[in-house]
């Protein structure tokens, strides 16, 4: 058929599923019926067309449309008079006829389109979106004569369809993004310190808003901003920065000062608020000359609102961050503050622990000089108390003085060993010699320790020991100091003329010694913490009992480093205390018979060097009155003088000589071929760890402190002999 031929009756083809059978031939006699019937459908399939939403158009075989339904004039705009007739290229814009031709050339052979997504033009001009479906329009001999086309608006589906692709890419972006910034927080937090983790916040920040540059600046002391971290400034974009951070721009005061960002999303446009185009205006041909064309500012403000600094951004085209985007920076930066936060505390808390620290080290040196300077006075008076009792042995009045100035000289010499002894102890310093000591023999020393004590407030003390030896694994030095605050403390806190009581027992596997005393007694509430540092009883006018408060702390620690224990008990005030010791039992030390040395008394040649003339006179003295020969020079220089001339067998050096010290006179004399036989002995005010070690490093053969013990002085002597006669030297 040729495509402008005149219209035929029409008919629609069905689908090809279903296969089309002609109807028997109807009787003459129901001609009119079927007639009438036919126009009904034919009525009832117009109404149908004409109520549908959707265009519904034919077209004949060259393109001119033939039928157009309301569904086409709502969806195009134009009325059935001015679109029939008229070609179909009236809605088809001019970039898809082709495509048009290829869909009816798909109709003519037998195809069925459906489904088929295009665009139509609108009689406004609008590009209306739709879904087209398009079949051949068969006449009664089933040739093509046309083709008929139903239209969907699918524009608001599109718009759905773009809505759920636009929400599904940003939730994608979301979730990328939270995983990078869980990625940039961890990492923030791994960092090694402020600096680092405030260039990994300012990277993650640029990344996060792909901005072009960036810096991070912090609040200094005096609350100007300075900056801590950037990335991507030059010189003169470093300098702008550092001008905007000193001056009254935004970056500098505004922001921070209130809490607000600031978006300036292109310089060279106009500046909404008034404010920001106030402070930024000075700043503008700066922010051209860096290459910045958009800024933005924002706050770093901590948990509790105290505002930590500032970070700006720039870009270097017109540029304002989306929502999304500054929502992201805003959680992001909650972790990015608590992290400055949290490396200020630790800042401060190691700025803390250094001023500790040397506090601490400044108190050590500081005992250690009190110490020193206490110690030298006390030399030479127990020195002279020494001399008087040999001297004035026949007279009673003047021993009975002797005595005070012994008791009293002891007194402050322990207050001197407990002051420097408290903060060794306390902090574990204290170096253990442990042995197998037997508990009676420790005790014993103690008791000896006090025992002028006693005397004065004339008290009792009554000492209970079990029939075996016990014997525990201790420093015997340390045991016995811990005996001596004991008593001294039950000493103290008993009137004159009351009783003491000391006992040793075992009980299961503890080696068990208390002290009990009918004095004061104490309260309850003072009983938890009387092993505190300088924590003491009540003190009234009528009953100051001295001391500093540092006796029981060292008891309890070195206990607890002897892995024993120290506990205390009272009924209350006015009721007297208990003391308990407990220290783990050990076997018997096996013993072996040994060659006795007796104690050689043969007189030596001493020589001492100590520029405390009374300490150094004093103590020649008394080592003349026990026999020896002594000589004492005050100064380092005279000891260079004149030792060889001595020749001793033992020299005592004082460390802390002016000039020349203890140590470096050591090493000039052991220089001289003289003095090889010479054992030398320091004697210093200074006794901590550190002073010990240094002073066997030196090469000292023994070392004494101030006020010299002269049983242990002697010890020494007799010592020195011994080794010189093994080695074949006559003294």
């Amino acid at each position: 058929m040729h495509r402008d031929a005149p219209p035929r009756p029409l008919s629609v083809r069905p689908p090809p599923s279903v296969p089309m059978t002609e109807p028997a031939p109807a009787p003459a006699h129901d001609s009119e019926a079927e007639h009438s019937e036919a126009e009904r459908a034919r009525a009832y399939l117009a109404a149908i067309v004409e109520s549908s939403d959707e265009a519904i158009i034919g077209k004949s075989l060259s393109g001119v449309i033939q039928s157009w339904n309301e569904g086409a004039v709502r969806m195009f705009g134009y009325a059935p008079e001015e679109a029939i007739g008229q070609p179909i290229t009236l809605i088809i814009p001019a970039e898809l006829r082709a495509q048009e031709e290829q869909l009816f050339e798909r109709v003519l052979r037998g195809e069925h389109i459906a489904h088929f997504d295009t665009v139509r033009l609108a009689k406004d001009g609008r590009r209306v979106p739709i879904s087209l479906a398009v079949s051949a329009i068969l006449d009664t001999s089933g040739e093509v004569i046309g083709a008929s086309k139903i239209a969907r608006n699918v524009s608001e589906r599109q718009q759905a369809e773009r809505a759920l692709r636009a929400s599904e890419q940003r939730l994608w972006n979301e979730a990328y993004a939270l995983e990078r910034m869980n990625e940039w927080s961890t990492r923030v937090w791994r960092s090694q310190g402020l600096g680092d983790g405030l260039q990994l916040i300012l990277d993650a920040v640029i990344e996060l808003l792909n901005a072009d540059k960036g810096a991070a600046q912090l609040l200094d002391e005096v609350g100007r901003l300075r900056i801590a971290a950037q990335r991507g400034f030059d010189a003169a974009s470093l300098h702008y920065l550092r001008q905007l951070s000193t001056g009254d721009g935004p970056t500098a005061g505004q922001a921070p000062g209130q809490h607000e960002r600031i978006i300036i999303d292109d310089i060279d446009g106009e500046i909404v608020d008034v404010d920001s185009a106030r402070g930024f205006a000075a700043q503008r041909e700066l922010a051209r000359r860096a290459g910045c064309r958009a800024l933005l500012w924002t706050p770093l403000i901590g948990f509790d609102g105290t505002l930590l600094g500032a970070l700006s951004l720039q870009f270097q085209a017109a540029h304002r961050p989306s929502e999304a985007e500054l929502r992201r920076l805003d959680l992001f930066l909650l972790q990015a503050c608590d992290f400055i936060q949290r490396c200020g505390m630790e800042q401060e808390l190691r700025a803390r622990e250094d001023a500790l620290r040397d506090a601490d080290r400044q108190k050590d040196e500081f005992l250690a000089l009190l110490a020193h300077e206490l110690r030298n006075p006390l030399a030479p008076i127990c020195n002279a108390a020494e001399v008087l009792a040999r001297r004035l042995a026949a007279s009673p009045e003047a021993q009975a003085g002797v005595a005070v100035i012994r008791r009293q000289a002891a007194q402050l010499t322990r207050l001197v060993d407990d002051l420097l002894d408290v903060a060794r102890v306390t902090q574990g310093r204290i170096e253990l010699k442990r042995a197998t000591v037997e508990v009676a023999s420790a005790v014993a020393q103690g008791l000896e320790s006090v025992e002028s004590l006693l005397q004065e407030k004339r008290q009792q003390i009554g000492v209970t020991a079990s029939a075996e030896p016990l014997y525990v694994r201790a420093d015997f030095a340390r045991l016995v100091q811990c005996m001596g605050n004991l008593l001294t403390n039950a000493i103290k806190y008993t009137d004159p003329g009351g009783r003491i009581r000391l006992e040793i027992r075992a009980e299961g596997k503890s080696a068990v010694i208390e002290v009990s005393d009918s004095g004061v007694g104490i309260a309850p509430e003072q009983l938890a913490r009387i092993f505190q540092l300088f924590v003491q009883g009540e003190r009234t006018l009528d009953r100051a009992q001295g001391g500093l408060g540092i006796g029981l702390p060292v008891v309890k620690k070195l206990m607890e480093m002897h892995g024993g224990s120290v506990s205390a008990r009272s009924a209350g005030i006015g009721r007297g205390a208990t003391f308990e010791l407990r220290l783990p039992l050990v076997s018997a030390p096996v013993t072996s018979e040994s060659a006795s040395q007796s104690s050689d008394s043969a007189p030596k040649r001493i020589f001492i060097v100590d520029d405390n003339p009374d300490g150094a006179h004093s103590l020649a003295l008394l080592l003349q009155l026990e026999g020896h020969e002594a000589q004492a020079v005050l100064s380092s220089r005279e000891a260079l003088e004149r030792i060889e001339a001595f020749r001793p067998d033992v020299a005592l050096l004082d460390i802390g000589l002016p000039g020349m010290n203890g140590y470096e006179l050591l090493q000039r004399l052991r220089e001289l071929p003289t003095l090889q036989p010479t054992t030398f002995v320091a004697v210093t005010g200074y006794g901590q760890p550190g002073d010990r070690e240094r002073i066997r490093a030196a090469g000292f053969r023994a070392h004494l402190i101030k006020p010299v013990n002269m049983a242990e002085l002697l010890g020494i002597l007799s010592a020195s002999l011994s080794a010189r006669a093994s080695a074949g030297t006559d003294p």
